[in-house]
């Protein structure tokens, strides 16, 4: 009976008394109730013949718990409880039904006229050790207070020998000889004597195990009995007691495996048994699944819309890239109703491949993704496939990518209009030899060039004289969208001002011609920078270049930046100071194009200065013309 070898569970069987009334006489009524949940579904009943039931009796629940009506003309009877081909007997007069109980039966059947009180006394000599030392413990109900008694209780249900055969004082004594924690347990022997026997323990692999979980047919992870259980001694001598094994799984060289053929939940007791001395025991369980049909999986009709919608907004163009990564959830565009693990295969029908046309689709976790850069216009039709590795059959979803064809870029056009409206605004400014031209005047590019495409436009105004954008002491720039006309023209001329428009795409631009006509006044004097010898036309020497800066009102500007829009970004890395109205500097590279002065005041005492900007234009990395201030707006700067 290895199921119960818990000291803290004992197979005990407890009969509770309880008053009632029968046939109008006053009887008295005892409620049998089976306490051991080591017992459920066993057969327990009265009977006056101690081999066979009186009648049915009843079957404890799965408990443990029975209950027998024991009238006052049943006090003489025998309660029988049989359990694992064992049978437990107690006087119906009994509060348990123990081994010792049945020790007590055993003493009244050898002795036809003892009474109840007489074979316990009989019983109690053969424990006098035992009581003697533990006055107060019962020996006739539960076993559990006790670790000493509860080890003579287990000892009398695992043996096999007749109890009329074995020395109960030698058991006694045995079981005393050991200390309440000690792995030693009786073992009763075949003459009837007893030894003390070390009892096999469960190992932390036996206390970890845990349920399988599998599917019918699927081979279980074999278990090796000997993993299970340990001993101080030689473990080669255990043997184990297997129950409840199901027939698919086998037992051999005491590790169990195979597979459960049948589905439902499987419970294998297992109890290691060191010549006699019996391990609490090991419950192996599993739970087996039936194999339900498995389904393919299925395309999401309106997951695969919506891709294709998705698709149809990203407007694909021959030449242009995807940008970043287009991402779709696989879960939106198929589902498996079993939940196997998608393979996805992307596939262009051109190519047979997930590449075509410079596109690509891959998957990245549980998303598809589209990238590339299309090479041509065309219509190409993606089929996207889900396998769930079960089925042979995929779901397969159908998507198709338009690719339009790149609209070839145009070249900047003049507005002709816009040209004759400049040069009639030229013609209206009366420009005059030493006049200023006074307020600078503008004119929107946008008057002046279109370009369809909507590209950024350089533009480079050039006087023929010079082929710079400064000529005779008029200057001609750009800010923002705006061309600016200023200065003061220094001799009476005819110049001719040409104005390109070049969209960085096309290597033609667009052209605006303009005629200044000055006439005759009085020559101003010129600021006269301090020319270092060499080409006076650029005003450089060997890299070293000198240029006039004109102040107008703001001679608070005490140096200035180079830069193209940040000041921060400057091409020098030092300030430029102005000595003179007039700046040395360094060449700056091939620095080539619209660029912007920015002039500071000192630092005044709050910490601000202020600032000024105009633009200036750069050729081979030398400023063109003068660096003109006189019409700039000047703002604090923290």
């Amino acid at each position: 009976m290895y199921f119960k070898k818990s000291i803290l569970a004992t197979a005990l069987l407890s009969v509770l008394t309880l008053s009632g009334c029968n046939s109008g006489g006053s009887d008295t009524v005892t409620s049998t109730t089976a306490i051991n949940s080591s017992f459920p579904n066993v057969k327990m009943c009265l009977t006056s013949n101690p081999i066979a039931c009186d009648n049915d009796g009843v079957i404890t629940n799965k408990d443990g718990i029975g209950q027998l009506v024991i009238t006052e003309q049943d006090k003489n009877k025998t309660i029988l409880v049989t359990a694992d081909g064992h049978t437990f007997s107690a006087p119906a007069t009994s509060t348990f039904v123990t081994p010792i109980t049945t020790l007590v039966i055993n003493e009244m059947k050898a002795n036809k006229n003892m009474t109840v009180a007489d074979a316990q006394a009989a019983i109690k000599e053969k424990f006098a050790d035992f009581t003697t030392k533990n006055p107060k413990i019962d020996i006739f109900g539960n076993s559990a207070k006790s670790a000493v008694l509860d080890k003579i209780v287990n000892a009398l249900e695992d043996t096999s020998v007749n109890y009329n055969s074995i020395d109960i004082a030698d058991l006694v004594n045995k079981a005393m000889d050991e200390s309440e924690t000690s792995t030693f347990v009786p073992v009763i022997q075949k003459g009837g004597s007893t030894e003390n026997i070390e009892q096999p323990q469960l190992s932390q692999a036996a206390k970890k195990i845990k349920l399988q979980t599998l599917k019918i047919e699927d081979q279980i992870q074999p278990i090796d009995l000997k993993t299970l259980f340990i001993l101080n001694g030689d473990n080669s001598a255990l043997t184990y007691d297997v129950e409840g094994m199901p027939q698919s799984l086998t037992n051999k060289d005491n590790t169990i495996k195979g597979a459960i053929t049948l589905a439902g939940t499987f419970s294998i007791n297992v109890v290691a048994n060191n010549n006699g001395a019996l391990s609490q025991p090991v419950m192996l369980k599993f739970k087996v699944i039936p194999i339900v049909p498995n389904t393919p999986p299925t395309v999401i009709k309106a997951g695969q819309t919506e891709l294709q919608n998705d698709t149809n907004s990203l407007k694909l163009t021959q030449g242009e890239s995807i940008g970043d990564d287009v991402t779709y959830a696989i879960s939106d565009l198929f589902n498996d109703v079993d939940g196997d693990q998608l393979t996805i295969t992307p596939t262009f029908k051109s190519t047979k491949t997930n590449t075509s046309n410079g596109i690509t689709v891959t998957r990245k976790g549980e998303q598809l993704v589209l990238s590339g850069t299309p090479a041509k216009a065309d219509e190409m039709t993606l089929t996207i496939s889900a396998n769930d590795g079960v089925n042979k059959q995929s779901a397969i979803a159908t998507i198709k990518l338009k690719v339009t064809a790149v609209t070839p870029n145009a070249v900047p056009t003049l507005i002709k209009d816009g040209q004759t409206e400049l040069q009639s605004n030229t013609d209206s400014l009366q420009l005059t030899q030493g006049m200023p031209i006074g307020d600078d005047v503008t004119y929107a590019i946008s008057d002046l060039f279109n370009d369809v495409d909507g590209d950024q436009l350089t533009i480079t105004p050039t006087f023929k004289s010079t082929k710079t954008n400064t000529s005779n002491g008029i200057t001609v720039t750009q800010q923002n969208g705006d061309l600016i006309l200023s200065g003061t023209p220094i001799n009476a001329d005819e110049m001719t001002l040409t104005i390109s428009a070049n969209d960085g795409i096309n290597a033609q631009s667009a052209k605006a011609t303009i005629t200044f006509n000055i006439a005759e006044g009085v020559k101003p004097e010129p600021v006269k920078p301090v020319t270092p010898s060499g080409d006076s036309s650029t005003n450089c020497k060997n890299g070293h270049c000198i240029i006039p800066v004109v102040l107008g009102s703001h001679t608070d500007i005490t140096s200035l930046v180079i830069a193209k829009k940040d000041p921060n970004d400057s091409l020098t890395n030092d300030d430029l100071s102005i000595i003179n109205n007039q700046i040395k500097y360094s060449k700056f590279g091939d620095s080539t194009g619209s660029y912007t002065a920015f002039g500071a005041s000192e630092e005044h005492s709050d910490g601000t200065f202020m600032g000024y900007t105009t633009p200036v234009m750069l050729k081979n990395g030398v400023i063109q013309g003068m660096i003109d201030f006189s019409h700039s707006q000047g703002q604090i700067v923290d």
